[in-house]
């Protein structure tokens, strides 16, 4: 049997609405919770730390209610672990008595940023996330040893390394869709770049399962996904329409495995595709949503 690594990104949306913490964190996880329960599993939820320290200095009443709800995740015996969208911390209010937030995607990779601000936002943002995990009070074997780049845009190689040794992540989780489906490696050790495989690395990389998918495949969940309703009340970002990525689309058949962009038809296909795939590997399938 495969070991399964069910992860969500705890995060609002980030296009033009980010939606209310009610709507796209509080009700959704509570729900998603409740399904792990009764099938007895568990999760990890990567949660957006910089949004988190935006919170604390602009709406504190926000922060706090969003604090609770990640104590709560945690004693629920679900892990927490780190992510990181630096574009936050250049969000202003929708209207002064709105509960949403407008975003600058000036600054949406960690790399747009000048070093040594790039290191103040990933320091003081997983300090944050340090501090509500010791009020959860789960004992001091619980860590956060795990990071995922903010929509997959993985910093540079001296940032990274510093700041893994500068905290306790030994992990990262920010890769996906490298190399032939068929033939992908579910862990690797790496020095300071995670793309680039190191026998004697210090650390480890733990990708996104990815799959094979055809285009017919594609278009069909494209078609039944768009169906579905959208749990939240949140804008995402727009991928806007061309010629390139248009053919992009026809031409890629390789598809990281996720919760949100699949109708649960071809979720189940592509699961039983990467078992069989996977048979002589020891190393976990990973879900990310």
């Amino acid at each position: 049997m495969k070991d399964v690594i069910l992860t969500y990104d705890y995060e609002l949306f980030l296009g033009t609405r980010s939606g209310t913490i009610d709507n796209c964190l509080i009700r959704p996880v509570n729900e998603i919770n409740k399904i792990l329960q009764e099938h007895n599993a568990l999760c990890e939820y990567f949660i957006d730390s910089t949004y988190l320290l935006f919170l604390k200095n602009n709406k504190p009443s926000d922060f706090e209610i969003i604090s609770k709800h990640i104590i709560k995740i945690i004693q629920s015996g679900n892990r927490v672990q780190f992510h990181v969208h630096p574009h936050w911390l250049y969000g202003t209010k929708n209207s002064p008595s709105s509960s949403e937030w407008i975003l600058d995607s000036t600054f949406f990779s960690l790399d747009d940023l000048p070093m040594s601000s790039a290191k103040k936002i990933w320091l003081d943002s997983y300090n944050l996330l340090s501090d509500i995990v010791l009020k959860s009070k789960v004992g001091s074997d619980f860590k956060i040893n795990t990071y995922r780049a903010g929509g997959w845009r993985i910093p540079n190689a001296t940032l990274m390394e510093q700041m893994f040794s500068q905290t306790e992540i030994s992990i990262d989780s920010s890769v996906c869709c490298e190399g032939s489906p068929s033939n992908i490696q579910t862990y690797w050790k790496f020095d300071n770049n995670p793309l680039i495989k190191h026998d004697q690395g210090k650390f480890l990389e733990v990708p996104v399962t990815c799959f094979s998918n055809n285009i017919f495949n594609r278009v069909a969940n494209k078609v039944l996904i768009n169906k579905e309703p959208i749990f939240g009340d949140g804008v995402g970002v727009k991928k806007h329409a061309n010629y390139n990525k248009m053919l992009n689309f026809i031409r890629t058949d390789t598809r990281y495995l996720s919760l949100d962009f699949s109708h649960p038809i071809f979720f189940q296909s592509a699961v039983r595709k990467i078992v069989d795939n996977m048979a002589n590997n020891d190393g976990p399938i990973v879900i990310a949503s």
